[in-house]
């Protein structure tokens, strides 16, 4: 997503950024890798830093975000639906970075041909992603958002 759309997102591209962070918890393949880099933050392999969009932005308290998102996605490793639907809402929140999101959707991708969930999530994952392009192409060229 483009520098001036990561700042000021509508209400349809939030929804679309939680779609998008509950297909990655809630595939078999997505969950083993935010459970994978749960296991990475906590020994200091990777940094918090990596991890997010846009760790410098004024206002962050980098420690507790870091807590946070860790405790987020240990919990991805949980069968639990409600600690699952915790980790969703706490992902859609920090806005992880692209190549991170990118590593979970390959790990999705190639789990794909032996789970239903994961070739499921897939599809979910190419549907948003085409939805987010129309309405970023739409608020491009100034055409007015869809109601409902």
């Amino acid at each position: 997503m483009p520098a001036r759309m990561q700042t000021s997102r509508s209400p349809s591209m939030a929804f679309a950024g939680r779609a998008m962070s509950g297909t990655l918890a809630q595939s078999p393949s997505g969950a083993r890798a935010l459970c994978g880099l749960a296991e990475e933050l906590g020994t200091g392999r990777v940094d918090i830093r990596t991890v997010l969009l846009n760790p410098d932005q004024a206002g962050l308290d980098l420690d507790r975000t870091s807590e946070v998102v860790r405790g987020a996605l240990v919990g991805s490793c949980s069968r639990d639906s409600d600690l699952r639907s915790a980790v969703v809402d706490t992902l859609a929140g920090v806005r992880l970075d692209g190549d991170i999101i990118e590593a979970i959707v390959s790990a999705i991708r190639a789990g794909a041909p032996t789970s239903p969930d994961d070739a499921k999530a897939v599809a979910s994952i190419d549907e948003a992603r085409r939805a987010l392009r129309q309405r970023y192409f739409a608020a491009e060229v100034g055409i007015p958002a869809a109601k409902g």
